[in-house]
């Protein structure tokens, strides 16, 4: 108990303690989450962990597809190089292949950073990937020249123009394979590292929580023990050895219910009638029988 005229004094102190603690303990938790950037340590490793995977494997696709694209221009470059010169000795100019797909996949690349920007904050792992994508694409846009070739022989033949084509646009394919590469082997490596941070960081985020739980809970104790010394003072002030507290039933009683006048006569007639039956039935019952008389000795 908390009996005694000087505990409350004693325990209010205490809960003052008790709120400096949990406010020191809860600036802590706060400092450490503006630190490293984390709100919730579970839910944000489980989407690191997802968006990790989901980079690595598709940096391993792109990674394919650009061993793939690099053998495609090789042999069709083979293939144009192979080209007897005289069939390629005509000359104008035509618009760059290469510079029109680029342009091409420049758009699309804009257009993702523009929902990337409308779906997530700016400081995100994606928007940063697809601005690094559009930074890319423009660099090569900007190095392609406008027409193919600049006015350097295209070929009499048709065949060898085709070839000429599918090697611009094989160099294209290859370019925006590569750029895509680049930004998501780069985002998979960041990814990486914002996970092994917000693992280092656990322990620590962990504790702070458990110590603000704690922090409450003592709280909570000792503003409960300082209104039963409250109680306990007030009972002392007005010397009142014991309070009992009754409760609200948790049921209803039965109410009892008595006969009325007319239940009362209608019982009695009935136990009448029946009494005046069976002495009917027994009367009958001794007439049926025989008479017996003694015979003489």
């Amino acid at each position: 108990a908390f009996g005694g005229r000087g505990m409350p004094p004693v325990l209010e102190s205490f809960v003052a303690t008790c709120e400096r603690s949990l406010a020191d303990r809860e600036a802590r938790l706060t400092g450490l989450r503006k630190q490293h950037g984390i709100v919730d340590v579970l839910q944000e490793s489980t989407q690191l962990i997802l968006a990790r995977t989901t980079a690595e494997t598709r940096t391993r696709e792109l990674n394919a597809l650009r061993d793939a694209a690099d053998a495609r221009v090789r042999s069709l470059g083979f293939l144009l190089a192979s080209t007897p010169p005289e069939q390629r000795s005509q000359q104008e100019q035509r618009p760059n292949p290469l510079r029109d797909d680029l342009e091409a996949r420049l758009l699309t690349a804009r257009q993702a950073l523009l929902t990337a920007r409308q779906e997530f904050n700016e400081d995100t792992v994606e928007v940063r990937r697809a601005a690094e994508a559009v930074t890319l694409l423009e660099e090569l846009a900007t190095k392609a020249l406008p027409t193919r070739d600049a006015g350097i022989t295209t070929a009499r033949n048709p065949l060898a123009d085709a070839l000429h084509d599918l090697v611009a646009k094989a160099l294209a394919d290859q370019a925006a394979i590569t750029a895509e590469y680049t930004a998501t082997a780069q985002a998979a490596v960041a990814l990486a590292e914002r996970l092994q941070l917000l693992e280092a960081a656990r322990g620590a985020l962990q504790k702070a929580e458990q110590d603000v739980l704690e922090a409450k809970k003592d709280l909570t104790q000792a503003h409960d023990g300082l209104r039963l010394a409250r109680i306990e003072h007030l009972l002392d002030e007005h010397q009142v050895a014991n309070v009992t507290v009754v409760g609200k039933p948790g049921y209803l009683p039965t109410p009892m219910r008595s006969f009325g006048l007319p239940l009362r006569i209608a019982v009695t007639l009935g136990g009448a009638a029946f009494g005046i039956g069976i002495a009917i039935a027994w009367v009958l019952w001794r007439r049926s029988q025989p008479m017996t008389t003694a015979r003489p000795a």
